[in-house]
């Protein structure tokens, strides 16, 4: 723990951005998080259909009577692959507590972040939206819904409208699954025609998929509303808190009140434009230049409190500052969503090549990468950027994604067996900077590489690329044990030279990257980076290429992060 703080302490002090100066945001603000609100006859009507499910499914044996167990839930969203900003979401209202009405709202933590109607009304759940471009997201089916446990599907309803901005009476669309102990999670506003193609009385298990984030039913905006009951009926509020009755939180980890951080880090050609519902944004993304353009620098919040200070930087290609400026909150005390950008000029004379925008928020650096070229000469080396190289994939499709460049007509691709690419698998023409390649071979390992054209010339190939569809000999699987917490063990030898030891354990199947940084928060080594089942796992670090010093080990799934520090002495 010493040596974390004092890693976090060095960021500090020799972060550059840490003296940077005040700057006015050019535009942006508070994003308005949606509401819903089921009628008290649907939901009388709900949970008594439910209940007949249950019955009709018990009968036949597709259920059991409950069981006297201890349920602990996951994460209920995922971010799909093709999906590239650090995080997708924010947390509007949590389950109001306080029975009376109007305005008389009490949260798990004793505060007001619900909502109560005049007509009785108090809302019965946590309201996951989606941030940023909402109903960008839901157009591109951005943000799935998963199962938080094990279960068994007792309702499902799909069809429905789902962009709806209001309370207007219709009826949503929805998964309720049924635990072992008699619970039920209700899963509300999917997206229409997005729903599982299970069946009640199929079992899903924790972390299956089961439906789109939309905004059906009764709904002003796209997000998930997660309700959870218990045998009985009664509405249960999973977060543990002093207005809370629970014993100990329902959730495997549970998150922070205010779980305050960056979802998106943007370059624009202009200011973004948020429309009204259900108008999806118009983002503006850009992030190939030309010398002299103008770029939008736009940073995307969730839980921004009164205070935090963000350290902003745009740094050329040689690693020198462009320009740093410092931004905060002030006079108000949190937004659940906020976004804010800064419009510049490149400079005529700007260096080619890769250029990063990056931030420094609540001791962690986030860069975003875009390009700078010329556009009177041939394009320069293409920087490829998803998978990164030797990333075992799943499945047998993959998304090749690179940085554009702002003079490129058009871009070749090639997907070879070997490095030296002489036996070429598929060879591409594209006009866009990523590509789905699909009905890959499992265990096999591909190589790829990008060129630019233009009317003047062709660039230089990028640097290869590999990927692989095997097992990683590196990762020894899962031992036939079933642990019940998350938990990243300290490398073994530590210090070591070369070589060490990783071991790390999984309560369940989650999306896993294993990750090793220097004290500049830069990632050197990315080890794991793919869905893995529940067990305990041990992955091999191999240093050789590295110096001397003390690195960082972090362990990072949809609801868990930890971090142990490391010394390489050479």
């Amino acid at each position: 723990m010493k040596l974390l703080l004092l890693f976090i302490t060095f960021l500090v002090i020799a972060n550059p951005l840490t003296k940077a100066q005040d700057r006015i945001p050019d535009g942006g603000g508070l994003y308005e998080p949606p509401t819903d609100h089921m009628t008290e006859e649907m939901r009388t009507s709900m949970i008594g259909q439910l209940q007949q499910n249950i019955d009709s499914l018990r009968a036949v044996g597709r259920i059991s009577a409950a069981k006297t167990i201890d349920i602990k839930i996951g994460w209920p969203l995922r971010g799909q692959d093709h999906l590239f900003d650090f995080d997708y979401h924010g947390v509007s209202n949590f389950v109001d507590l306080n029975n009376s009405f109007p305005n008389q709202i009490t949260d798990y933590t004793c505060g007001s972040r619900s909502y109560d109607l005049d007509n009785g009304y108090n809302h019965a759940g946590t309201d996951f939206f989606t941030w940023p471009f909402a109903w960008n997201k839901v157009q591109g089916d951005d943000v799935a819904v998963v199962a938080a446990a094990p279960g068994v599907i007792i309702q499902k309803i799909d069809g429905n409208q789902d962009q709806s901005c209001s309370f207007n009476g219709t009826q949503w669309n929805a998964v309720y699954v049924r635990h072992s102990d008699g619970s039920v999670a209700w899963y509300g506003h999917l997206k229409t025609n997005s729903t599982t193609e299970k069946n009640v009385g199929d079992n899903v298990e924790e972390g299956e998929y089961l439906g789109i984030v939309g905004s059906s039913g009764n709904s002003t905006g796209p997000h998930l509303h997660f309700e959870l009951h218990d045998e009985n009926g009664t509405v249960v509020d999973p977060f543990e808190g002093a207005c809370n009755s629970i014993d100990e939180s329902l959730w495997h980890n549970q998150r922070d009140y205010y779980d305050s951080s960056l979802n998106a880090l943007r370059t624009h050609g202009s200011a973004p434009v948020l429309n009204q519902c259900p108008t999806p944004d118009i983002p503006n993304f850009k992030d190939a230049f030309l010398k002299g353009d103008q770029i939008v620098n736009a940073i995307y919040f969730r839980d921004q409190l009164e205070g935090q200070t963000a350290f902003y930087s745009v740094v050329r290609p040689s690693g020198q500052t462009l320009w740093s400026w410092s931004h905060s909150l002030s006079e108000i005390p949190h937004y659940s969503a906020s976004y804010w950008y800064w419009q510049n000029d490149l400079p005529v004379m700007a260096e080619e090549g890769v250029w990063e925008f990056r931030v420094s928020f609540l001791n962690e650096i986030y860069t975003h990468q875009f390009t700078v070229s010329d556009g009177n000469t041939k394009p320069i080396q293409v920087h490829l950027q998803n998978p990164e190289n030797d990333t075992e994939i799943t499945g047998n499709e993959v998304i090749l994604r690179w940085l554009p460049l702002a003079d490129a007509d058009e871009y070749e691709l090639e997907i070879a067996a070997e490095d030296e690419f002489s036996e070429i698998i598929e060879s591409y023409e594209l006009s866009e900077r990523d590509l789905l390649v699909s009905e890959l071979t499992d265990g096999e390992n591909y190589f790829w590489r990008v060129r630019a054209k233009n009317s003047v010339g062709t660039g230089d190939w990028s640097e290869t690329g590999s990927f692989n569809t095997g097992v990683s000999t590196s990762v020894t699987e899962p031992i036939a044990d079933y642990p019940d917490q998350y938990r990243l063990h300290q490398n073994f030898p530590n210090p070591f030279n070369p070589t060490t030891q990783i071991r790390y354990v999984l309560p369940k199947q989650t999306m896993v990257k294993l990750a090793v940084y220097n004290v500049l928060g830069q990632e050197v080594s990315l080890l794991v980076n793919k869905v893995q089942n529940r067990g305990d796992f041990q992955v091999t670090f191999d240093a050789s290429g590295l110096p001397s010093g003390i690195y960082y080990l972090k362990l990072q799934t949809v609801d868990f992060t930890e971090v142990k520090p490391m010394t390489l002495i050479k």
